[in-house]
């Protein structure tokens, strides 16, 4: 199987620049693969000071990575710089109880099954984009609203394997709204 192409700029619509330090370095010279995951939370935390969201030291709004995933295309070391794209947004508005986050996972083609046989080569799922979104409303002290929107764009799963589509279906788009009373 080729080797993934790492993902350009165009695919990311937001940056943060990242100085690596002299300890992120290890032994073989590199960037520690465990350090890249802290790069996740300063490039999300430091997007939501720059845009006037987060204010660690007085505000109320705390800034959150829920999931994080790392493909490694070629090594870095001190004294480089790393350019984080993400895309997450979310709100949490403390004064009126409310809470709303969109969520978009994004993968590319990835390995789903090992066929026995050299010749079969690989079941490949596609990659493709998921996007939740959950809104949150609670009203006084006793009632709750949930709206939670699974897989908006439903885009199709596909199968494949050399370059014959084995299988191919939708999801579907999921829809759940509670309304809750706590006594």
């Amino acid at each position: 199987m080729a080797r993934q192409e790492p993902h350009t700029r165009a695919d990311y619509p937001v940056f943060q620049t990242i100085s690596t330090r002299w300890m992120d370095n290890d032994v073989y010279g590199h960037v520690n693969n465990v350090v890249y995951y802290s790069y996740f939370d300063t490039a999300v935390n430091g997007y939501l000071m720059a845009q006037g969201v987060l204010d660690f030291r007085a505000g109320q709004t705390v800034g959150l990575v829920v999931e994080t995933g790392c493909q490694f295309f070629a090594p870095i070391a001190f004294p480089d710089t790393v350019n984080a794209g993400n895309l997450q947004l979310g709100y949490d508005h403390f004064p009126s109880s409310q809470k709303a986050t969109l969520l978009v996972n994004y993968f590319d083609d990835r390995i789903y099954r090992v066929a026995r046989g050299a010749a079969l080569g690989p079941i490949i799922e596609k990659g493709r984009a998921i996007v939740d979104f959950n809104y949150e409303k609670t009203f006084s002290d006793n009632w709750t609203v949930k709206l939670k929107v699974k897989n908006l764009t439903n885009e199709a799963v596909a199968y494949s394997q050399n370059v014959n589509e084995v299988e191919i279906y939708e999801t579907g788009t999921s829809v759940n709204l509670s309304i809750s009373y706590s006594l």
